[in-house]
């Protein structure tokens, strides 16, 4: 059990030595390749419209997960709690009658 500690210890400080020698180039890569989605000159109006939209974004996600469970479990209670007789008057009833 020391052992595996101690190779444990020998890799995390040799993952530390790497990210120490080679972190900053890579973050200057990826910002490089993500500088279309940077917002240049950073002001305080576009930070406070980027906030809102992601603030709105979420909370419409939120609300379409949450109305798309309800109605799935509802019209699976609807639909599998009644008997067969009541299966085929609900159709006849939400069918249009143009089609009937």
């Amino acid at each position: 059990m020391a052992s595996k500690l101690q190779q444990l210890q020998s890799k995390a400080c040799q993952a530390s030595k790497f990210v120490s020698q080679h972190g900053t180039a890579y973050y200057k890569q990826l910002l490089e390749q993500n500088k279309q989605y940077i917002q240049e000159p950073p002001t305080v109006e576009k930070c406070n419209l980027l906030s809102k939209q992601l603030f709105y974004t979420r909370l419409a996600r939120f609300f379409s997960l949450t109305f798309s469970y309800l109605y799935i479990s509802f019209s699976f209670l609807f639909w599998f709690g009644r008997s067969s007789n009541d299966h085929e008057m609900d159709m006849n009833v939400l069918t249009p009658c143009c089609l009937v």
